[in-house]
């Protein structure tokens, strides 16, 4: 994961960057701006922000949520692409398409009963959290 610091330089082809990555653990480094490469899909929850009501009584920070797409038989775009591709790092393998059919279904169901999830075949919020390692 890459989360974008700031640009390093003033024709925006560099920038400074945390990683985290497999046993490398989080650096801080520079790293070239590149859209359209296959090693990274962005991923970005859907409807991300506080609960309703404002800054809330009792002083009590609001603290943030986040809200996943549900994926299932017949989605489409780039969170099925995100989403085989965390698959497939989880070791359930899976074809590098944008659509998710039968094979995605499949791989999810595989998925889902290594982590002791409903397997339905469907990835929500659980599912997520597993795929995400933040379960």
């Amino acid at each position: 994961m890459v989360i974008f610091e700031k640009w390093a330089n003033t024709s925006h082809s560099v920038y400074w960057a945390y990683e985290q990555r497999g046993t490398y653990g989080t650096t801080h480094r520079q790293l070239k701006y590149g859209i359209g490469s296959d090693h990274y899909a962005p991923f970005r929850p859907v409807k991300f922000g506080g609960s309703s009501g404002g800054g809330g009584g009792g002083g009590q920070p609001q603290v943030p949520s986040a809200s996943w797409p549900t994926l299932k038989n017949g989605s489409k775009g780039a969170d099925v692409k995100s989403a085989r591709q965390l698959l497939t790092a989880r070791g359930c393998t899976t074809a590098a398409d944008s659509s998710f059919g039968p094979t995605t279904r499949s791989a999810v169901i595989r998925f889902q009963k290594s982590r002791s999830l409903t397997a339905d075949g469907v990835i929500g919020p659980n599912t997520w959290r597993a795929l995400l390692g933040t379960r």
